[in-house]
Formats: structure tokens, sequence, C-alpha cells
């Protein structure tokens, strides 16, 4: 009998252990991910849209899809929440216009160093770009969707846009 009592305590302890419904309990790793997994849609202020996206030493933007409308100003800040400095950790955000290929378009941002990432023999292809930021910094910049589409985004630091990009969907 107090066999199987222990027996049953047991179950019910290893039961409990394996199940984690509550987000209370969620690992930080998998609330990281679900940060960039978020749809953001431009706050309207003023007769423009604005727009925060921000990135972290984790080389992840806290949006893989922002939602805008053609025709009106976006204010796009982008904030490095991370501390890692430049060098090491830089982000930028560069809106390309639909028609790019965007892997073309990354492997010479890769060889621009000395423009921070920015191929100025393709400036024709980006909406618009912030500068490098390093952990703290942030940086806005105001532009205006003429047409509506798909227009992707991403960091052009090497070795960060296989993570850090995502689309803005211009209605």
């Amino acid at each position: 009998m107090k066999q199987s009592v222990l027996i049953f305590a047991i179950s019910c302890l290893l039961a409990s252990c394996g199940s984690n419904d509550s987000a209370d309990h969620q690992h930080p790793a998998a609330q990281t991910s679900n940060v960039n997994k978020a749809v953001l849609e431009a706050d309207v202020t003023d007769g423009r849209q604005v727009v925060v996206l921000l990135a972290d030493d984790n080389m992840k933007f806290n949006a893989k899809e922002v939602k805008v409308k053609a025709g009106m100003p976006v204010e796009l800040t982008l904030k490095h929440t991370g501390k890692a400095p430049k060098v090491t950790m830089g982000h930028n955000v560069v809106i390309l216009r639909p028609d790019v290929v965007v892997s073309d378009f990354v492997e010479r941002a890769n060889a621009a160093a000395a423009t921070d990432y920015i191929p100025e023999e393709l400036t024709g292809q980006i909406v618009v770009h912030t500068r490098m930021l390093g952990g703290g910094e942030s940086d806005t910049r105001t532009f205006t969707f003429e047409k509506p589409g798909t227009y992707t985004f991403l960091c052009t630091f090497p070795g960060h846009s296989m993570i850090m990009k995502g689309k803005f969907v211009v209605e």
C-alpha cells in the first residue's frame, strides 16, 4: 500500500513538472521569441504614422510585420535597446523597394563597411534607412510610401539580415 501511494505521489510530481501552460512561468527565451513575431500597426499622431522598431543584443527586432498606409508620412524610429557597441553589434533598419532581390542587396551590403553597410551604388533600391546604431542609441527618419505593397526591412550589419528582417505592409 505504501509503495502504491509513493508511486502515485511521484507520478503526480513528474506530471506537474512537465506542464507549463502559464505565461507567467514562461522561459525568458520563449518570451523573447514571441516579441519577434509581433505585428505593429502605426499610431497616427498629428497627421503622421509613428512606428518604433526596437533592436536588441540578441539580433531581434520587436516586429516581423509593420502595417502603414500609403500617401501618409511615416515617422520611423529605431532604438537599439542593447548595450553592445556598434562595432560588434550594430543595428540599422533599411527598407527596400518591392522589386529588389534581397539576397543580392545583402551580399553587396556586407562588403560596404566604409559606408556602414549601405552600398552607395544601390541607394536607388532603398526607400529609407537609419544610421548604424550601437547600444542605447536611436535614430528617426520621416518618409512616405507612395504606393501600396509589401516592402522588406532588414538590418545590414553582416550576418544580421538572416534573422533581423520583416515586412512593411503598405495599404
